[in-house]
């Protein structure tokens, strides 16, 4: 499973709304931003799409999409399954476009997925 990673790079004009987005979209508390954001450590490394939590790109993408509307700098990154995050370089960024076009992909691979399936159980061979 790929991992995303969240970088903040400045919190912007609007310090106390991008904070309260974090804390709440990733339930965090506000120590724990705070303290990841002024030790340049990610604010969230998660799997991006799993079946604990389903919804989290989802939500990964709307508060993407929330900071960008509050002026909030963040770097988005994709770790890819076996890789370690250690630093920025050489990994995937993330934007909100391109995490909406992986959301909509992973929906249509599955959804035929889930035909193959059907069709396979029907088959009477």
């Amino acid at each position: 499973m790929p991992i995303a990673v969240l970088l903040i790079d400045d919190l912007g004009p609007h310090r106390a709304r991008c904070l309260s987005v974090l804390s709440k979209r990733f339930s965090l508390s506000l120590l724990e931003v705070r303290k990841s954001i002024e030790q340049g450590q990610p604010v969230v490394t998660r799997n991006l799409f799993d079946r604990q939590n389903p919804a989290f790109a989802e939500i990964f993408a709307e508060a993407l999409a929330e900071m960008e509307a509050l002026e909030c700098r963040y770097r988005a990154f994709e770790v890819s399954e076996g890789q370690v995050w250690t630093s920025p370089e050489g990994y995937y960024q993330l934007t909100v476009e391109r995490l909406r076009n992986m959301i909509s992909a992973r929906r249509i691979s599955l959804e035929q997925q889930r035909q193959l399936g059907e069709l396979e159980d029907r088959d009477p061979t």
